[in-house]
């Protein structure tokens, strides 16, 4: 608990803003969770994205709990400011250039292959996720934006009156229904379907605090060329700034959204998301087991 206790010290520096600050605490845990409770030791991203605030982080708590991370993403720039901000934090990852319908990655390379809000971007997602089944020995998992959740309407509002394109993918593929739709014929056995991420505030960019004079989240470039990046994410001296934010999350997270049954999260939280296992691999866990108690 004191690795992502740190970490989340660290992201809370980048003040993202209140809604993606949540966001972060809450995918944390979550992540911290499934590596206990399953032993993950080997974790793809795939594709790798920003759709969490600062692009490229989804996945930095993994690689704080000793997991090997490979983030696949189709740009070779974007790889490559991953890569820079992976370093401020002083992890590393193998980076992949690869297109998402087929990579050339081995099958069964890792112990949990997942997706962020991927899966409504893409016009096909069986042929995306019957890669992701081809490429996990283990477990899959998909998160999606949530078109049940009431904020969605005001979200779609504010791109309307901002004129703003939509860029949030198809809002009918929104939940968790339409990802469970796919996945009888893949391979692939429910373990879970939950929602996360569901604070009594909009998810919005309210700042937590005065951010640095020339620090921007939406300038990554900036970020990373004037090294104010590094900057935040040193100066750990400052967390105590945040002690009252880090208290409500811990409250609401504990107190409140963690006790929700998942039937409800996968309408209210802002992300639903679904977990699930490899039959091959569930079987021959099955298999294992029964030959130990025969012995």
């Amino acid at each position: 608990m004191k690795k992502i206790g740190k970490l989340q010290s660290q992201l809370l520096n980048l003040d993202e803003g209140l809604g993606t600050a949540y966001e972060r605490y809450v995918v944390n845990y979550l992540f911290y969770d499934l590596v206990k409770k399953y032993n993950i030791k080997t974790v793809l991203e795939f594709p790798a994205n920003g759709i969490l605030g600062m692009p490229g982080l989804n996945s930095l708590i993994f690689a704080k709990m000793g997991c090997k991370i490979t983030l696949i993403n189709n740009s070779k720039k974007t790889l490559k400011d991953f890569s820079k901000l992976w370093h401020a934090f002083n992890l590393n990852a193998n980076y992949v250039q690869s297109d998402y319908k087929k990579t050339n990655l081995k099958n069964n390379s890792y112990d949990l292959v997942y997706g962020f809000c991927t899966f409504e971007h893409f016009s096909n997602p069986e042929e995306y996720i019957k890669e992701m089944v081809r490429l996990s020995k283990k477990y899959v998992l998909l998160f999606v934006q949530n078109n049940y959740n009431p904020g969605m309407y005001l979200h779609k509002l504010q791109h309307k009156i901002n004129g703003q394109i939509w860029d949030h993918g198809e809002c009918k593929k929104m939940n968790a229904k339409t990802i469970l739709n796919y996945l009888p014929t893949l391979n692939l056995k429910i373990l879970n379907v939950s929602g996360i991420d569901m604070p009594p505030w909009p998810d919005i960019n309210v700042k937590l605090k005065k951010s640095y004079k020339d620090y921007n989240p939406n300038k990554l470039k900036r970020q990373l060329d004037n090294r104010l990046l590094e900057k935040k994410l040193s100066d750990i001296s400052n967390n105590k700034d945040f002690k009252g934010v880090i208290k409500l999350f811990k409250k609401w997270y504990f107190l409140i959204e963690r006790k929700i049954p998942g039937i409800i999260k996968i309408y209210l939280a802002h992300h639903p998301y679904v977990l699930a296992i490899k039959n091959d691999y569930e079987n021959n866990k099955n298999k294992q087991n029964e030959y130990r108690v025969g012995r």
